[in-house]
């Protein structure tokens, strides 16, 4: 039971800042789209909704399948996997904790 937990919660740490990274690029983005169609248009709070959706939704549809494929190799102890989506993205690895006491 802690071994499962303990897998869980190394996906969750690099699944967390996977989405933090693409989610402070959707939000400047956004921004920047924003800036633009304010040059031509009046953005009004129904326009930003719909952009926000939209990237929203962008965003948590790119990151669907690598979400699955990495609590996937959490859960069968595929560290190499993990190591290189760590890498892959910029992520620090999360200190590893003694789970000898687990087995």
């Amino acid at each position: 039971m802690l071994l499962k937990q303990y897998k869980h919660q190394k996906a969750d740490h690099l699944v967390s800042a996977i989405y933090a990274n693409v989610y402070k690029v959707r939000k400047q983005e956004k921004e920047r789209a924003v800036t633009k169609l304010c040059a031509y248009h009046t953005m009004g709070e129904i326009e930003n909704k719909v952009l926000d959706d939209l990237t929203h939704s962008i965003v948590n549809k790119i990151l669907a399948e690598p979400t699955k494929v990495i609590r996937t190799a959490a859960e069968t102890n595929d560290d190499d996997l993990l190591d290189v989506v760590s890498r892959l993205f910029n992520i620090e690895k999360k200190p590893e904790t003694n789970t000898d006491k687990c087995k």
